[in-house]
């Protein structure tokens, strides 16, 4: 898992990275969390998803596993947490 990319979609944010398997390929995998993850070995998500297919290439089967996991946050409702949990964003 050398790729770690976290991005913020819809008040949720997506953790992703990938496995290289036996085969020589990737899978993605992706974590929706509720707060930011400092890094994956303390990720907290709500759900996991995986790629659907495996990918030569380890950036391409994190951007699927994103792609999977924009799809899963479509479904839910709006996330607040992150702006309303104290400290969660600086007020003037």
């Amino acid at each position: 898992m050398a790729t770690y990319d976290i991005q913020a979609y819809k008040g949720y944010f997506i953790a992703g990275h990938a496995y290289l398997q036996p085969t020589g390929t990737w899978q993605g995998c992706a974590e929706i969390c509720i707060e930011r993850p400092e890094d994956g070995a303390n990720a907290r998500p709500l759900e996991r998803v995986m790629s659907t297919s495996f990918y030569d290439n380890e950036l391409r089967a994190v951007q699927a596993a994103h792609h999977q996991a924009r799809q899963v946050i479509d479904g839910l409702g709006l996330n607040w947490a992150p702006f309303t949990a104290p400290g969660g964003l600086p007020s003037r």
